[in-house]
């Protein structure tokens, strides 16, 4: 999702260890995207591996059970939100 965002992969993680430069998405593309996903971004990249998500369940957990911003009656998840936009995810009209 980070190169997806930003162009390119984050710097690898010896890079990092040594001088992290790294900033974090959740303030470089605030407005962008939704705070739920940049944080989730961001959780992904910590450079403590135990601080990471340790499984796949965590991160679509903490994805599909986060409101998006300005959703107010359904509080659509951000896998919901994504999946109406994907053409294998729209409900035919």
């Amino acid at each position: 999702m980070y190169a997806c965002m930003c162009g390119k992969a984050p710097p690898p993680a010896i890079n990092r260890a040594e001088n992290d430069g790294l900033k974090p998405v959740v303030r470089r593309f605030a407005g962008r995207y939704t705070r739920p996903l940049l944080e989730a971004v961001d959780w992904c990249l910590q450079m403590d591996q135990v601080a990471r998500p340790q499984k796949v369940d965590d991160l679509l957990d903490f994805l599909n059970n986060t409101p998006v911003e300005g959703v107010a009656a359904e509080q659509e998840s951000i896998i919901g939100r994504l999946g109406r936009k994907l053409p294998w995810g729209r409900k035919p009209e």
